[in-house]
């Protein structure tokens, strides 16, 4: 009886134990499940009020729950709410009845108060009884609490902006504000690549009024720049990014101003000679036309007081183009004012900030006589291709130099042409660099060149720009391509006395790569056309001090004709050379000032007591002299 019971129960158990594997089975392959996302969860950002999450799930098994983790942390279960839906089995077949599935619905909940702003990974899972996950789904999410708010201020220029920036902590949660730990303001081109970037990291500064002011140089005139403006919190040890609203988006940058250039300035007792160019590179002149004023020493039109041979006291000339003004028949030892002026004017892009009459420039001149010393110097250059530039005026491992020996007739030559310009004392030939504009000075002795190795560059076009004064009268510049001194030359005209003279141009770089400058002395001396009747090269005397002139004035006069080598001709200009005694001078200087520079008559008394007082001085002359030998 105890075997056939033992018997029984083993079967029983055997049979149960049959039953039960396919059962089991199912937690591994063979359950069908389904998990549904309701929520869109695409690029999905959740504020302060948590993480709302709903949709539902099926299975053909027993007994299945949510399992929820952020950032792989598991979200407690209190956060899973699930509900029964009546119909969702009727529609959704294949997936287990109401028996396996009395509440498919769910909905999630989760606060965010402890979750930093920025992007997350958000993972649902369903689980089965014994542990098993049959449905696993993963998305990013981006919480984002609280919004963290700036205004932008700016001030502009042509080529820079300084942007303050400031938390605007009437919008701004003060909870982010402590655990914020840097701002970075980045601006960009239209293309959005960055151009210059700032890094704040003083937090307490940035939440004042005042906020912290940065200053974005180098930048293109006229150019639109856009600003973004990004921030990090950190929270513990994780840092995340902060969601940012700022005021300023882009900005325009103010056009390059107007300009006048003056080169090729010759001045004399009565003449007034030079090019005039007014740069406008944007276009800040609403129009085309400049008008250049000459003005006296009032600031008023200048009106000749005798006619003279070509006076353009007003001249309208166009932008961006060279012009020669002569003023002729002016007043000795005036002070003139060329005045470069333009109806409308407007350097930024606001129409409303548009200047009438607007003046460019003012320059002044003195008509003192022959004015101008010669010497090449200050000579910038810039070869450019594709807008960078190839030549570091500096380099002492790229130019070479060559020089003529006036003394032995023979070329000197540092071997292997060493850059480093060994200058040699004899002959004190060679090349300075000055850093405060960039400039080298080109010595000369008597034939020599200075050539830049741009031998990566031979065969390939390049422009040549370069601003350059010559500061010695018997100086010749050349352009000079290649390295054998004087030859392939293209003399280079107009260079300026007294100021720098702009020039451009484009040419071949020749096959050995080298290109640059050529000098030369020479002498020439040209007779004046004898047909001239300002070609005085005699001299012509006015002795006032044995015959004074009724004014009482007394000094000797010397007047001599002097060559002037204009650009384009040579002209014969009169020069007065006066000597006074110091009496005389006084005398002269004060009845200078009371009869033409007060501009008003002067009383017959008072021309009478100035004869007087020159009969006086002419009296101290004499007394001094005497007391003197």
């Amino acid at each position: 009886m105890n075997k056939k019971i033992k018997f029984i129960l083993f079967l029983i158990v055997f049979i149960i134990g049959i039953f039960m594997i396919p059962t089991l089975g199912q937690a591994s392959s063979n359950v069908k499940s389904i998990l549904q996302i309701d929520t869109n969860l695409n690029n999905a950002v959740f504020d302060k009020t948590g993480i709302h999450i709903e949709g539902w799930k099926l299975a053909d098994i027993s007994n299945t729950k949510l399992k929820v983790y952020i950032d792989g942390k598991e979200v407690s279960s209190e956060y899973i709410k699930y509900s029964y839906k009546y119909d969702l089995i009727s529609i959704v077949k294949g997936y287990g009845t109401y028996k396996e599935n009395p509440t498919p619905m769910y909905s999630i909940n989760i606060p965010t108060n402890n979750i930093i702003n920025g992007t997350h990974i958000l993972k649902i899972q369903i689980v089965s009884n014994s542990g098993e996950v049959l449905k696993n789904v993963e998305n990013k999410i981006t919480v984002q609490k609280i919004k963290y708010v700036y205004n932008i201020d700016t001030d502009l220029t042509c080529n820079s902006i300084n942007l303050t920036t400031a938390i605007n902590t009437s919008k701004t949660d003060s909870r982010l504000v402590k655990i914020l730990k840097s701002v970075k303001l980045s601006i960009q081109d239209e293309k959005n690549s960055e151009i210059k970037s700032v890094e704040i990291t003083d937090i307490s500064k940035l939440s004042t009024e005042e906020g912290i002011k940065s200053l974005i140089e180098t930048l293109k005139s006229n150019t639109t720049y856009n600003i973004v403006l990004t921030a990090k919190a950190m929270q513990g040890s994780t840092e995340a990014d902060v969601q940012v609203s700022y005021t300023l988006r882009k900005f325009l940058t103010n056009k390059l101003p107007a300009r006048i250039n003056i080169s090729n300035v010759v001045v004399t007792t009565s003449v007034i000679d030079m090019d005039v160019y007014i740069e406008d590179i944007d276009k800040s002149c609403l129009e085309d036309i400049v008008n250049i004023r000459m003005l006296d020493s009032y600031d008023k039109e200048y009106i000749p007081t005798i006619e003279p041979k070509e006076i353009k006291s007003s001249t309208k000339i166009p932008t961006n183009q060279w012009v020669r003004l002569t003023y002729d028949g002016l007043t000795e030892n005036e002070t003139f004012t060329l005045s470069a002026e333009v109806a409308s004017y407007n350097e930024t892009n606001d129409v409303s900030k548009v200047q009438n009459n607007f003046v460019i420039d003012k320059t002044q001149f003195v008509t003192t006589g022959l004015g101008g010393k010669i010497d090449l110097v200050g000579m910038e250059r810039q070869m450019k291709q594709d807008g960078s530039n190839l030549v570091d005026v500096k380099s002492e491992n790229n130019w070479y130099s060559k020089c003529f020996d006036a003394f032995t007739s023979d070329y000197t030559l540092d071997e292997s042409y060493t850059a480093k310009f060994k200058i040699t004392p004899k002959y004190n030939y060679g090349k300075t660099y000055t850093e405060d504009d960039n400039s080298i000075t080109l010595n000369l002795l008597s034939k020599q060149c200075y050539v830049y190795d741009l031998s990566k560059y031979a065969g390939q076009t390049v422009t040549m720009s370069f601003s350059a004064k010559v500061t010695e009268a018997n100086a010749k510049v050349y352009i000079q391509k290649g390295k054998d001194i004087g030859k392939n030359l293209e003399q280079i005209t107009g260079l300026g006395t007294g100021n720098l003279t702009s020039y451009t141009k484009t040419f071949k770089v020749p096959d050995d790569g080298y290109v640059g400058f050529y000098l030369e002395k020479y002498e020439e001396t040209i007779p004046p056309p004898e047909d001239d009747e300002n070609a005085e090269p005699t001299i012509k005397e006015k002795d006032y001090v044995t015959n004074p002139k009724k004014s009482g004035y007394s000094a000797y006069h010397i007047i001599l004709g002097i060559p002037v080598v204009l650009s384009q001709q040579i002209i014969y200009v009169k020069v007065e050379v006066q000597i006074r005694t110091m009496a005389m001078d006084f005398w002269a200087s004060l009845e200078h000032k009371m009869k033409y520079k007060n501009n008003k008559d002067v009383s017959k008394n008072v021309s009478k007591e100035l004869v007087q007082c020159a009969k006086i001085v002419n009296k101290l002359d004499n007394k001094m002299l005497l007391l003197n030998s």
